[in-house]
């Protein structure tokens, strides 16, 4: 069976807020983004890292990340986040293990760091480190800032992670769930530190690696489920891909997805075990709820991290408005947002998205989804987005009868 890939989300939410041609007085206008306004104290600088450039395309967030291990870029503050955190524990990891085991930390060092002094420069000087530690790295992680965006199946995650010996494999995640790494993780830095660890381990140095206190200076955010998360955590030490594969089949099978729909859904090539399975687990603890092989075939359309990661926080989004807003009876797949019907007849647009602004294609959609709301008669309709909305967005979309949740993912 040819599986269906409706065009009803990411080809419509996202260039919701596609940048128009904007009218003066009328729709939002293009201004500089300052990473101050939008990022918390710890996501725009430390002792580690800093936020050097930030941009938008009026959907994501840009980003542009200086760090001792090199220069990063993020296409969207859920990747950011990402990044910081992984900055932060590849930093304990090179400053801390070499206490026990100076032959570890040399090698750490020569394979990470990109040279000792460089988060102290980074701090006296972030205006100019981009330039020198751009110089340094040969292989910068992502496309370049101004490059294009992730086409389908480019995600090409980093070898070590799938194609092993069993026994490194073993070790690998054993060595990222120690440090809280995704072992999974596009961040070619993360998988040079899991590979070391695994063949110093292999080699018979069974304790190598091993931090004894890991922190972090991001709070959970307020859509995470810890439990839900340690179980993931959890799944992905124990578990191979394949065995992963296998078990959140039967999970999908038990939410009544189409086996057709869970297959390509578990064999996408954007989608990592640890996405599968998180998105996974989320959209179990959504009890009840109907038709949600509409979630996982609307997931179907991601072509690259940046929506992959979107897709996650929208499974995220959806299991803390369904516990802390309305009970959802069921979800729908639109002509242009994915949908939840909540139990007391309201419709809800989910745009995991970064921004929302006022544009004249966000006119006519916002325009239309009212109407249509008005003629199913459903009481009420709102608006989750996962980021900001703009203040002029705020006011048309209210004018329209929306209720306008902005920053629901904190």
């Amino acid at each position: 069976m040819v599986v269906r890939r409706n065009t009803v989300w990411p080809a419509a939410i996202l260039p919701v807020v596609l940048a128009a041609a904007a009218v003066a007085g009328t729709y939002d206008e293009p201004r500089p983004l300052r990473p101050g306004e939008i990022l918390s104290p710890a996501l725009l600088q430390s002792v580690h890292h800093v936020v050097q450039e930030a941009d938008t395309d009026g959907r994501f967030f840009r980003f542009v990340i200086d760090s001792e291990f090199g220069t990063f870029t993020a296409a969207s503050l859920a990747m950011l986040r990402i990044r910081v955190g992984e900055i932060e524990r590849l930093s304990q990891a090179v400053n801390t293990l070499g206490a026990d085991d100076q032959d570890l930390q040399e090698e750490l060092h020569g394979q990470l760091s990109v040279r000792a002094d460089s988060a102290l420069d980074i701090l006296a000087r972030p205006v100019s480190t981009a330039a020198s530690l751009a110089g340094q790295v040969a292989d910068n992680l992502n496309e370049s800032f101004s490059g294009p965006p992730p086409e389908p199946g480019s995600r090409s995650l980093p070898a070590g992670g799938y194609r092993t010996d069993p026994n490194l494999a073993i070790h690998r995640r054993n060595a990222a769930a120690q440090w809280g790494f995704d072992p999974y993780s596009s961040n070619q830095r993360v998988q040079d530190f899991l590979d070391l660890v695994a063949r110093t381990r292999a080699g018979g140095r069974i304790g190598a690696g091993t931090p004894a206190i890991v922190t972090t200076s991001q709070e959970r955010l307020s859509i995470e489920d810890p439990e839900i998360d340690a179980l993931v955590a959890s799944r992905l030490k124990a578990l191979e891909p394949r065995e992963l594969a296998r078990e959140n089949a039967d999970l999908l099978a038990a939410m009544q997805v189409r086996s057709d729909v869970a297959e390509a859904f578990l064999t996408h090539a954007a989608y990592s075990p640890r996405h599968q399975t998180r998105i996974t687990r989320y959209l179990e603890a959504l009890d009840g709820v109907v038709n949600r092989n509409a979630f996982v075939e609307a997931a179907l359309q991601a072509p690259g991290e940046q929506l992959v990661l979107a897709f996650e926080q929208a499974a995220m989004m959806l299991l803390h408005y369904h516990r802390n807003v309305a009970h959802i009876g069921k979800l729908h797949a639109g002509e242009d947002l994915l949908q939840a019907i909540t139990a007391d007849n309201r419709v809800v647009h989910l745009a995991p998205v970064d921004q929302v602004m006022w544009t004249p294609l966000s006119e006519r959609l916002f325009d239309g989804l009212a109407g249509r709301g008005k003629e199913a008669g459903f009481r009420a309709w709102e608006l989750v987005v996962a980021g900001d909305v703009s203040p002029l967005a705020t006011e048309e979309l209210e004018k329209r009868g929306y209720t306008v949740r902005a920053w629901y993912v904190r």
